[in-house]
């Protein structure tokens, strides 16, 4: 890429991480494990892990932080960077603010776990029996420092030796791009091409990546930009119209099986 070009693909682009953190309530019991493996006469091939507690709060939280890393990916792409992910510059707004609503919920969350850690802490002794350790108990303001929710925002470097990172980014961006749309693409058929069941989100799904595409597509590349552009009317389908229409359904599939093979695809 020349010089130029770089420089336009990098003001397209802001770099976005998304760190995520809770208290970890397994631990690795290290006496019982050397117990079990003594009585095996092994070495190392036995790990006893306790579950601390099983605190709804903690399973709430795994809970959002899947749904917020699940948000994250969907609106960006990847890097070759572990942990920085591609935005559209001007769509970190959007990027921002469902990421605000996920840390209002994991502060929440958090709140209502450590309000009862004290109790978990004090009951626990008895809940575990033998498998108790004080030392897997810190004090609460410990645990509270391993709760974290972060987002960060930077712009895209295009001097020096950013040209390449740039260049294998932007390429790494669109593989996932061109796949995303194939798997939404394939679903579609698989589920119009059938008789079972026709849900409104494998529409939802497709109409998503190709609004995503005028944004994501760094690389301008034309097979993507005509495929999300024909894709948009398969999207806007209506699960409820199509399914108990079969003609539909058929007519559905085969339009997407096209966009498809056009993509070299099938």
């Amino acid at each position: 890429m020349t010089p130029d070009r770089i420089a336009e693909i990098a003001s397209r682009i802001k770099l976005c991480s998304l760190n995520t953190g809770a208290w970890r309530a397994t631990r690795l019991h290290r006496d019982e494990s050397a117990k079990v493996n003594a009585a095996h006469n092994t070495a190392y091939a036995a790990k006893v892990h306790v579950r601390l507690t099983n605190s709804p709060a903690l399973h709430a939280l795994n809970k959002l932080h899947a749904e917020a890393y699940d948000a994250h990916r969907r609106l960006t792409l990847p890097s070759i960077q572990d942990g920085l992910r591609l935005i559209p510059a001007g769509r970190e707004l959007e990027h921002s603010q469902k990421m605000q609503d996920f840390a209002a919920r994991h502060d929440a969350i958090k709140v209502q776990f450590l309000a009862e850690y004290e109790e978990e802490k004090r009951t626990a002794p008895v809940r575990l029996n033998g498998l108790f350790n004080a030392a897997h108990w810190p004090a609460g303001w410990v645990v509270a420092e391993k709760f974290t929710f972060k987002t960060r925002y930077l712009s895209c470097p295009a001097s020096n030796g950013w040209a390449d990172w740039i260049t294998e980014s932007a390429q790494a961006a669109e593989d996932e791009l061109r796949e995303r749309l194939t798997e939404a693409l394939r679903h579609l058929v698989d589920r119009c091409a059938g008789d079972g069941k026709l849900y409104a989100s494998v529409f939802e799904n497709l109409r998503e990546v190709c609004a995503l595409v005028p944004d994501l597509n760094f690389q301008e590349a034309p097979e993507l930009t005509a495929a999300a552009n024909v894709a948009q009317s398969l999207g806007a389908l209506d699960a409820d119209t199509l399914r108990d229409n079969k003609t539909a359904r058929k007519q559905a599939s085969d339009k997407a099986r096209s966009i498809l093979a056009a993509m070299g695809a099938q």
